[in-house]
């Protein structure tokens, strides 16, 4: 529900690039230099056809050339304590993959695929190390919202979900400070993302939209959003 917040207030800008965003009167700006500072991903230009990096013998011994989803591969790595070493650990970097940068519908019949450039790429460690996945995920999020605000057509749906890498609430405070805790024990070397995390309230980090716009409340000044909103577009044409 924090990136439906966040998406319900999009503001359509002519930069091909970058997300904007206003709440309560602020504009807020996503781009790639903002996943950067939030996740310490890289974020570099990729290397010369990476879309050919890799290569598909991993997938096959494991998976024999099937669909593959998330559940699946969270099976396997729980499995394979016999396994090769080097096996384990693409094993291991492909559910981070499918966990953290680009996810999707976990289990059901509706279960996502997995990327298959994942499954191509877990093939070399070293490359996996060194790729930009920030810029990766980053592309994914532009897909992601872009493709959701086309849908809608004026029209809000009620059951969509963001499966690539989320929007930081902190850079929200009422929304900061009553959902996002900081991590006790997290390292000063850890990254923003590594640092906050949802309050456990009752029991559950679930929150309904209720709750959230209730916290975020309404904005009340319309003229000066729309000012904001003016002053945003000259600014970005």
């Amino acid at each position: 529900m924090g990136m439906w917040i966040i998406i319900l207030r999009s503001l359509c800008v002519v930069k091909k690039y970058e997300l904007w965003f206003i709440v309560n009167d602020v504009p807020i700006r996503y781009s790639l230099r903002e996943l950067r500072l939030i996740s310490g991903l890289y974020c570099h230009d990729y290397p010369t056809n990476h879309e050919k990096l890799g290569g598909t013998s991993f997938k096959n011994k494991y998976f024999e050339g099937k669909r593959v989803t998330y559940t699946e591969v969270e099976d396997h790595m729980l499995e394979m304590k016999g396994n090769p070493a080097h096996d384990r650990q693409k094993m291991d970097f492909l559910y981070f993959l499918a966990s953290i940068i680009v996810g999707g519908q976990k289990s059901g019949e509706r279960a996502s695929p997995m990327d298959s450039f994942f499954l191509r790429l877990v093939e070399d460690l070293g490359v996996c190390q060194t790729f930009p996945w920030g810029r990766y995920a980053f592309e994914q999020n532009l897909k992601d919202v872009s493709s959701f605000l086309e849908k809608c057509k004026g029209d809000v749906s009620t059951s969509w979900g963001f499966t690539s890498f989320p929007v930081p609430l902190e850079a929200i405070p009422c929304l900061r400070n009553n959902f996002r805790e900081k991590v006790i024990g997290a390292s000063a070397d850890c990254t923003r993302m590594c640092k906050m995390q949802y309050k456990r309230i009752g029991g559950t980090k679930a929150y309904s939209l209720k709750e959230m716009n209730g916290k975020l409340g309404e904005i009340k000044n319309r003229l000066r959003v729309m000012q904001n909103r003016l002053r945003l577009l000259e600014l970005r044409l």
